[in-house]
């Protein structure tokens, strides 16, 4: 039996900004789809689960995500040291439905605007629930290095995820 493979490829694409606001850094990250965001996938597409419609970003603190990490795992290690966190986490609102075998939140990014002086922002997620430790981990990833953010300066943030067949 010759089968094909589905191939998904998830990819942060970030951009800090100082105050006064100068780009300081630019770089796009690999993520992680761990087993929560794999089963939720096939289980909202063909079996009997519930699609969840809205979902939101988050920072990540000291942490590698893993394929059995879960929401539980990420709230007891986010970042919440940014001012839209007063009430819940940024919302990830796709630019419209999938035409290309892709999605993407370009032209609404999250902005993540830091509250505290010398934070350390280890990564990125995306998750069905606007606070707390419960819902679904659709997606993490780790940065290369650790971002170190200054009461003011912004984390401006894109999420693209492509599908595509290996054509096997």
């Amino acid at each position: 039996m010759n089968a094909s493979k589905a191939l998904l490829k998830g990819v942060y694409h970030c951009e800090i900004r100082t105050v006064d606001g100068a780009v300081r850094d630019t770089f796009s990250v690999g993520n992680l789809v761990p087993a929560t965001g794999l089963n939720h996938m096939l289980s909202s597409t063909l079996g009997e689960t519930s699609q969840i419609t809205s979902w939101y970003m988050g920072l990540l603190g000291n942490i590698t995500p893993a394929d059995g990490t879960t929401m539980a795992t990420v709230a007891a290690n986010e970042v919440t040291a940014y001012d839209e966190y007063s009430t819940s986490r940024p919302d990830y609102t796709p630019d419209g439905a999938s035409t290309a075998k892709k999605i993407t939140n370009a032209a609404s990014p999250a902005v993540f605007t830091c509250s505290t002086d010398s934070t350390s922002v280890y990564g990125m997620f995306l998750a069905s629930s606007t606070s707390g430790s419960t819902g679904v981990l659709l997606s993490a990833a780790t940065f290369s290095t650790t971002k170190t953010m200054d009461d003011g300066e912004t984390l401006t943030v894109t999420y693209e995820l492509t599908a595509a067949d290996d054509g096997a």
